[in-house]
């Protein structure tokens, strides 16, 4: 996923970074403050939501794939 936002303000990337309009209207206040800290830690606590949510949504893979395996497992014996 590319992003021109090399030298551009932060708050542009937000979007396709995942962040609502509530956090990016969030950000932009302490940004625009120069509450650089704040504003990293709130960036900071979406990253792990969406770390949260990789995780929960690989369990949900994995679980798939026991599942398939187990069936494919059965149809073999039936053989």
């Amino acid at each position: 996923m590319s992003c021109s936002c090399n030298k551009c303000e932060p708050t542009k990337c937000l979007p396709r970074a995942g962040c609502d309009e509530e956090l990016t209207k969030r950000f932009s206040a302490l940004y625009s403050a120069g509450q650089i800290e704040d504003a990293a830690k709130l960036l900071k606590c979406r990253r792990c939501e969406i770390i949260s949510s990789i995780h929960d949504l690989q369990q949900q893979v994995d679980l798939l794939d026991y599942i398939i395996h187990n069936l494919k497992k059965e149809k073999d014996e039936q053989k």
